[in-house]
């Protein structure tokens, strides 16, 4: 089971995004009711249904010839958004995820997505995701229809940022910035699709990370402490004693016998000032570029730091995360020190021949990506 929620400014293409998922993956389209006693309405997945059921101020779709066709109104002739009050907003937030509950098993779109409160409702799930749409500005003014700039803009600045200037909570602008994936309807009808499909938001890993995401994302993670002007990669590895594979079972048991065993980040050694405080002369110098007169850098890399943590007794058979693919040099201590899987982020300096190296020892080297095409590999950051 999924909960998808669909934010975005106006003429954005909410509503095509949301009929084109429920075509693509049979979803059921919810919208938050707002001051409604019921909070939610169920209805159908066609453009036409989606826009007629919703209680929006941007309830309706435009005439464009790109993501958006039905006729609208200008913002100066449609009704003006009334206040939002916190407690219905919330209580209408609620009732929805409450339907959503009470039929489990079904997959559903959520639209009217209007406080930072009414998100934080859904967050409580691990079932939830936020989906952004969004569009260049001239693009979404075009679809309006509207010859009145000045109130477009008013209108456009109220629903994004609140009545309230108290209340930075209040607005679509507030929930845009929590949202896990975004898309951008600037196009026609087939270019949006294409784009939901490679997006593949019902892939149960991004509710629940598979083991690759879940070591590639503390990876990410420990590239915060990277202190190297040239290049902040970083390292995670966990000894498994097994490779990942299908088996579940096995998958688990390992997991938790053999957890994380080290992790490790570019940086100066440790008796060094950082190398972004003027530690290292080489990377300080502008004209040496990056991957280059590495004999006379005085950091060392992420592998290296997290090989020497763990010990090569720790590391034998283990694998090992890493943002970037490993240069030549740290491709030979991963392999003495008996590490038997490599999964990169992005690939490093391909002529430095360390993916050969891996390979030719009979290391299994892969990229992310490749096995994980629609899963980001950093962690995700929600801003406040």
């Amino acid at each position: 089971m999924v909960v998808v929620g669909i934010v975005g400014p106006q003429q954005s293409g909410k509503k095509t995004v949301a009929a084109t998922l429920q075509k693509l993956h049979g979803f059921k389209i919810l919208t938050i009711g707002g001051n409604t006693p019921q909070g939610v309405f169920v209805h159908g997945g066609t453009k036409k249904e989606v826009e007629e059921a919703s209680n929006t101020p941007d309830a309706r779709l435009s005439a464009a010839p790109t993501a958006e066709t039905t006729p609208a109104t200008t913002p100066g002739a449609r009704e003006a958004v009334a206040p939002y009050e916190e407690s219905k907003a919330t209580e209408a937030a609620t009732a929805v995820m409450d339907y959503c509950m009470q039929h489990w098993g079904e997959d559903f779109l959520v639209l009217g997505f209007r406080t930072l409160e009414q998100v934080k409702v859904f967050r409580k799930r691990p079932i939830f995701l936020l989906l952004a749409v969004d569009a260049p500005l001239l693009c979404r003014l075009r679809r309006s229809g509207t010859q009145d700039v000045s109130a477009f803009l008013a209108h456009e600045d109220r629903l994004m940022f609140g009545s309230d200037a108290e209340k930075e909570s209040h607005g679509i602008y507030a929930c845009m910035r929590q949202a896990d994936a975004i898309v951008l309807g600037d196009r026609d009808l087939a270019s949006l699709e294409k784009k939901l499909s490679a997006l593949d938001i019902v892939n149960p890993e991004r509710r629940r990370p598979s083991w690759d995401a879940y070591f590639m994302r503390l990876a990410s993670l420990a590239a915060s402490r990277a202190n190297c002007l040239k290049r902040r990669e970083l390292c995670a590895r966990r000894f498994i004693g097994l490779v990942l594979s299908s088996d579940l079972a096995s998958t688990r048991a390992a997991s938790f016998l053999q957890p994380l065993v080290s992790t490790g980040y570019n940086g100066t050694h440790s008796a060094a000032v950082n190398c972004l405080d003027g530690g290292c002369e080489r990377c300080s110098d502008p004209t040496v570029h990056a991957g280059r007169q590495l004999e006379a850098c005085s950091c060392i890399h992420a592998e290296a730091n997290a090989l020497l943590e763990a010990g090569r007794e720790r590391c034998l058979g283990g694998a090992i995360y890493v943002t970037l693919l490993p240069c030549l040099s740290c491709a030979k201590l991963t392999i003495q020190a008996g590490i038997k899987r490599v999964v990169y982020a992005e690939a490093y300096d391909t002529q430095s021949g360390s993916l050969e190296l891996l390979r030719n020892a009979g290391l299994e080297v892969y990229r992310f990506s490749d096995r994980h095409p629609s899963i980001p590999h950093a962690i995700v950051s929600f801003a406040e």
